[in-house]
């Protein structure tokens, strides 16, 4: 019980800065910068086991063809995640997400 509390209190201080960031960094329209902290935010939630191989696999695809980031969406668990990628690399993305079986539900940010 107290390694979870550890855990969970470590996961909230470690999310609101990177919330934080990420906030800043979407109204400065800081594209690298909002992917990147998407890729710190995975990384906490891969260690607190919230991620399934099936995810990892979409979002290494999807970095390894140019996203600025890619995080699991929701809760996790499930196989929805997000990747920010600009316009020159979202043709690449796309494909290597399909690739590995993804499928793709295009988004646009309104800020």
């Amino acid at each position: 019980m107290i390694k979870r509390a550890r855990i969970s209190q470590s996961f909230l201080q470690k999310s609101e800065i990177i919330v934080e960031q990420a906030r800043v960094a979407l109204e400065k329209q800081d594209w690298e910068t909002a992917g990147k902290l998407m890729n710190q935010n995975q990384e906490i939630l891969r260690k607190i086991g919230v991620s399934t191989p099936k995810l990892e696999q979409l979002i290494q695809a999807s970095l390894a063809a140019g996203a600025w980031g890619a995080k699991l969406s929701g809760a996790g668990g499930g196989d929805c995640m997000i990747a920010l990628a600009n316009e020159g690399k979202k043709a690449a993305v796309e494909k290597a997400i399909q690739l590995v079986g993804g499928e793709i539900i295009r988004v646009k940010l309104a800020l």
